[in-house]
Formats: structure tokens, C-alpha cells, sequence
């Protein structure tokens, strides 16, 4: 629980501005998506939740994605609510909220900030099919500004000559058409997941836990087990401290550190830091290995038994058609609801087919 989202952060001030304690602040926190608090971010937002005073719905199903969402009112009503908190007070405006009240400490503001962010998101989004999260807090303490954020951030970014991309594009075009084994496909996804959810979260580590599982069953699907990842990374040139430092740390988080399975023990630092470090050193040496693993296996100087995938499977499929059965069951069933507060909305389900291009639009 929150393993992954506990970065250290820190109060960003003008230079020589000094925050001074005991004092009064305020600080504002923004909600996204914007539209869905009555403060659209422009033109054409998309999103999943209606508001009954809005008139008909304005659904648009888009065949290339799959996605049905709706187009959001440009003039949306902002939402506006107050929350009086003992001396804190929380007023609600569109897609920012701000609390006021007083501080003692810098440490104090920090935990309300915190806690503030951390929780709010996962409570409201109890409410919504839109999913809430925090993209910025700025405050004040007495007259000082200052911005909330981390006090560090480890991160690569790639630098490469046009004629080495334009290169790699026609070598990939061309793997597209060539026979490769099934776990080396499989690696390459889940890999590709892995990548795509490090950079769709609000912050880096928004889906780190999820990043590291994907890692995981990218080594896993192309090896093995632990020993097979071992002694395949050794065949492959890798020493003992290569394997045990950078590779093996990410099948032992996948299992023991709300990855795989959840905690509610946060993680410390100076473990956290380093953690939070280890991320994006992961994702470059998967990469580097997979470009390996795809070299060796096209020159034939490495082999991979897919024999072994094929038995599984059967066993695989025998449990699945178990499931479906019960998923088909269940499709049937109307389950009452145990609860109801008179929040949280109704459900609209629509069936889009695409069959036609020329519909897309329903209202």
C-alpha cells in the first residue's frame, strides 16, 4: 500500500525565501481530470461521468481505441462545497481544492499535505467512473510561497542520431515477419506494458509496483524460473554480481513487496530512496537484454525451448474454460447492492459494435 508513491518532498521556494513557523497557510491542491470537478482544461475533454442536470448524454465510441467516453459540456458547473475540519478549512472550487488553516512545524505541514494527497484520490474515486488523482499543490505560509514536490528524481531519457532510429524502424518492420519464438514475443510485451506504464502514470511511480510485476514476467516468460533466469543470464555473459544486484532484486520485489502480493508495511529509507532509484536502472537493463536476447536467438547462437510453454498451456486452458464457465454464470446475475449512501451514480452500459464507420456518435 502506497509503496511506491512515498517519494520525500519538500517546500520549492523563491531564492532566499525562508518558511517560518508557527503561521497561518493555505495551499491549493488541483484535481484532475479538471472536467470532472466543473473545470475543463479546453475544447473536447473526454470523460465516463454525466451529470443529470447536463441534458442528453453525448457519447462517442472511437473503433481504433475501443473507447466509449463522453464529451464533457465546455461549460460544465464547477463544483463548489465547503469542509470545516476543527481550525481546518477545505473549500472546494471546480478542480481546486484549498485548505486553510495554521501549521507548527514544517514536519506537521508536510504530513497534512501528504496525507491529504495521498488519500483523497482514493476515496473519491469511489464516486466516479472518471479515476481522480492530484497534479500540483502551491501554497503560501504567512506571506512565503511555495510549491510541493520531490526532493529527487532519478530518470533517463534516450539520445540517438536520425540515421540509427530510421535504422532500428526498418530492423523492427522486418523482426515483424520473422519467426520468433513465442517467450521471446511474450518478453517483448510484457516489457512493452512495463515501458508504457512508466510513462502513463501523473508521476513516474504511479504504476512502479505494476512496472516491476511486468519486468518480472518479462524475465520469467523468456527463462524460467529463478535458477533457469541464472544460468540463461550467465550463458549470456552476465557475471554473478550482475545477475544478483540488477536482475534477481526485481523477481524478489515481484513476490515480497506489494507487487505480486499486498502489504500494508511502507517501505523506510534509506531502502525507499534507493528503491525509488533501482526503477528506471531496471527498465534500461531489460532493454539492453532483450536487444541481446534477439541478437544471439537470430544467429542461432542461443536456443529457446518452447516445448515447455506448450504443456503448461494445456493445463492452462483446462482452468480456463473453468473460469469462463463461471464468468458466463456470473454475466447473468443481478447482485443487489448491500449498501447505498445515494452517491456514487448509476451505471450506463452501451454496446458499440463499430461495425459501420460512418457511426460512431450516440446520444
Amino acid at each position: 500500500m502506497f509503496a511506491y508513491q512515498l517519494q520525500d518532498r519538500d517546500f520549492y521556494l523563491d531564492k532566499d525565501a525562508r518558511l517560518r513557523f508557527p503561521n497561518p497557510f493555505s495551499c491549493t491542491v488541483r484535481m484532475e481530470p479538471g472536467h470532472l470537478f466543473g473545470q475543463p482544461r479546453g475544447e473536447g475533454d473526454m470523460g465516463r461521468t454525466w451529470f443529470k442536470d447536463e441534458g442528453n448524454l453525448n457519447v462517442l465510441f472511437t473503433p481504433s481505441t475501443g473507447k466509449t467516453l463522453l464529451k464533457i459540456p465546455q461549460l460544465r458547473q464547477a463544483i463548489e462545497t465547503t469542509v470545516q475540519l476543527d481550525a481546518l478549512t477545505i473549500t472546494v472550487r471546480g478542480g481546486e481544492i484549498r485548505l486553510d488553516g495554521s501549521v507548527q512545524t514544517g514536519e506537521h505541514l508536510r504530513r497534512l499535505i501528504d496525507t491529504f494527497v495521498l488519500l483523497l484520490p482514493i476515496h473519491l474515486n469511489l464516486l466516479t467512473f472518471d479515476v481522480p488523482f492530484v497534479s500540483g499543490v502551491r501554497g503560501k505560509v504567512g506571506d512565503v510561497e511555495f510549491e510541493w514536490g520531490v526532493r529527487k528524481n532519478s530518470s533517463s531519457l534516450c539520445l540517438t542520431s536520425r540515421e540509427e532510429f530510421t535504422t532500428g524502424v526498418q530492423a523492427a518492420i522486418n523482426r515483424v515477419f520473422m519467426k520468433l519464438s513465442p517467450r521471446i514475443l511474450g518478453a517483448l510485451h510484457y516489457f512493452h506494458v512495463a515501458c508504457r506504464l512508466s510513462q502513463g502514470g501523473d508521476t513516474p511511480w504511479t504504476f512502479s509496483g505494476e512496472i516491476l510485476l511486468n519486468l518480472a514476467k518479462s524475465l520469467e516468460v523468456l527463462f524460467g524460473d529463478r535458477d533457469s533466469i541464472r544460468e540463461r543470464l550467465k550463458f549470456l555473459d552476465y557475471n554473478e554480481d550482475e545477475i544478483e544486484y540488477c536482475f534477481i532484486p526485481v523477481l524478489i520485489l515481484r513476490n515480497e513487496f506489494d507487487v505480486g502480493h499486498p502489504t500494508t508495511t511502507f517501505p523506510l529509507s534509506p531502502f525507499k530512496d534507493d528503491l525509488y532509484d533501482f526503477l528506471p536502472r531496471a527498465e534500461e537493463w531489460m532493454r539492453e537484454l532483450l536487444r541481446l536476447v534477439i541478437h544471439k536467438f537470430m544467429s542461432g547462437e542461443l536456443k529457446i525451448d518452447d516445448e515447455v510453454d506448450a504443456k503448461r498451456d494445456k493445463k492452462r486452458i483446462s482452468k480456463l474454460n473453468q473460469v469462463h464457465d463461471s464468468i458466463r454464470k456470473g454475466m447473468t446475475l443481478k447482485i443487489e447492492p448491500r449498501f447505498s449512501d445515494g452517491l456514487g451514480g448509476s451505471r450506463i452500459d452501451l454496446t458499440a459494435t463499430g461495425k459501420s464507420s460512418h457511426t460512431k456518435r450516440k446520444s
